[in-house]
């Protein structure tokens, strides 16, 4: 039997499979937490975006225009100097780093950082979003070029791009919106970045810690497993030992005892078999001798009495003819069972009367028991006439036998559901439900010992088989046998 290492395939499955999963874990709960950060300085950008637009034009546009200037010059320095006040003024303690505002040519108009103003901005897909109206973020590494005048980055920044509306029209909660220019804020990003770092700590402590107290469970469920598992297949492999030798044990007994049976069987078949045989052969011999012993007297009469009285002489012989072939059809079916006698084309009532005279030929005494019912048609039918006489035969002596308390055995002919056939009634007890089944097996019988041999019903179903019939105990009482065979096409014309 080949053994399954459990432990060792286990460990080795936890050791590839563990770090994986950690991974897989942290990656997948730090960019919630990175999504999370990010969406939250997304909203906080564009509060702060939306109040600085409501702050430069209260407090910077409307007044200019309120003085009568009537004109908004940024590179005026005054005016400049005025928006940059109010610009620091609203987002001053708000964590803001730099803010840029650009007009739908993509032009930097204001900028806390003052050199970049002017600058015009391009490939950048963010702002490009922004001016058709959506709010955009994204995170700027340490050590990346702005976009603005190649500036490097010392440290992480939010980058949030706001559109908004021109002076004077509010903002509206959702819907399209007319672009009159864009807000970019830039906020610390250090902050996102040292709490994804710690995102990153936590979930990777949790993973292991989670990891380890579930591999631990399962570590000691396997190793338990893998004990009984182990215990198991020693205790399987030592009875499949004590199997296997019993197995070898019995195999030698069953074939010595085979050999006793087959032995035993073989001499109990051959009794049986000659017992059988005697039985079968000894009805036609019996009429063979009467009818010869009838000839005997006939003739020793006619001689002394110096008469003919030889009138029935041809129809004792052919009665002697026909006895003598049965019992060589009887010896040729027990040495070939596979032999299948010649067919011919006879009248089921006329074999019947056939039968029933052997019975009379017998000289036996019960023949007075015995009532022929027979169709008033003829019932022609294509079979081996000596076989099917032969099952009358078998099934009347068995009738009379089960009726010997004088009751009578009626034999009736007819022509039913597209079949031939005939009924044994007898007035007997009937057969046990137990028996029932085992009726036709060869040997088997209920006659007291020395007075059965259990092979008549079985020779008589052979028989009746080999016809293209069929023989059948019926139901109830009275006990019923009957013989049902196709009717022979063409019997009428035959006779004509």
């Amino acid at each position: 039997m080949p053994s399954f290492n459990l432990k060792r395939y286990f460990l080795t499955a936890c050791f590839l499979i563990v770090p994986v999963l950690t991974v897989v874990t942290c990656l997948v709960f730090a960019q919630e937490v990175h999504d999370d950060l990010l969406a939250r300085a997304h909203e906080y950008a564009t509060r702060i975006s939306h109040n600085l637009h409501r702050q430069i034009g209260e407090r910077f546009i409307d007044p200019l225009l309120a003085e009568g200037s009537g004109r908004i010059d940024l590179d005026d320095p005054e005016q400049r100097a005025r928006l940059h006040a109010v610009v620091q003024s609203a987002i001053s303690g708000l964590g803001i780093q730099r803010i840029y505002i650009f007009d739908p040519q993509r032009r930097i108009i204001f900028s806390t950082v003052a050199e970049h103003q002017g600058f015009v901005i391009r490939d950048n897909d963010f702002l490009e979003r922004a001016l058709q109206g959506e709010v955009t973020t994204r995170i700027v590494g340490r050590s990346v070029a702005l976009d603005i005048a190649g500036d490097v980055l010392e440290r992480a920044l939010i980058e949030t791009y706001v559109p908004v509306p021109p002076y004077g029209q509010a903002i509206p909660d959702s819907g399209p919106m007319q672009v009159a220019g864009v807000i970019e804020t830039y906020q610390d990003g250090q902050s996102i970045d040292a709490e994804i770092g710690r995102a990153y700590v936590r979930i990777a402590l949790w993973s292991l810690l989670s990891m380890g107290l579930l591999l631990s469970v399962l570590t000691v469920i396997v190793f338990k497993a893998d004990g009984i598992i182990h215990s198991h297949r020693r205790s399987l492999l030592l009875a499949n030992r004590k199997l296997e030798a019993l197995a070898s044990e019995l195999e030698v007994r069953v074939e010595k005892r085979t050999a006793q049976l087959v032995r035993s069987e073989k001499l109990a078949g051959l009794g049986r078999m000659t017992a059988g045989m005697a039985h079968e052969i000894n009805n036609p011999l019996a009429t063979i001798l009467s009818c010869a012993e009838g000839l005997r007297d006939r003739v020793d009469e006619a001689l002394a009495a110096g008469s003919d009285g030889f009138d029935d002489f041809a129809e004792y012989l052919e009665i002697v003819i026909h006895e003598v072939e049965r019992c060589r059809n009887i010896l040729d079916t027990v040495r070939n069972t596979t032999r299948t006698a010649p067919r011919e084309l006879v009248d089921l009532n006329e074999l019947m009367r056939r039968a029933r005279d052997l019975v009379r030929y017998r000289k036996d005494a019960r023949l007075e028991r015995l009532r022929l019912e027979l169709s008033d048609q003829e019932l022609w039918v294509r079979v081996s006439a000596s076989a099917l006489i032969q099952v009358v035969l078998n099934l009347t002596d068995n009738a009379l036998d089960a009726s010997d308390n004088g009751g009578e055995v009626v034999w009736t002919t007819c022509r039913r559901d597209g079949e031939v056939q005939a009924e044994c009634r007898d007035s007997g007890p009937g057969v046990a439900e137990a028996d029932r089944g085992s009726i036709f097996d060869p040997f088997f019988t209920t006659k007291d010992p020395g007075k059965g041999t259990g092979l008549g019903l079985w020779v008589a179903y052979g028989l009746v088989e080999k016809e293209g019939g069929s023989l059948s105990l019926l139901d109830g009482l009275p006990t019923r046998f009957r013989i049902a065979l196709p009717p022979a096409e063409g019997g009428e014309a035959a006779t004509r």
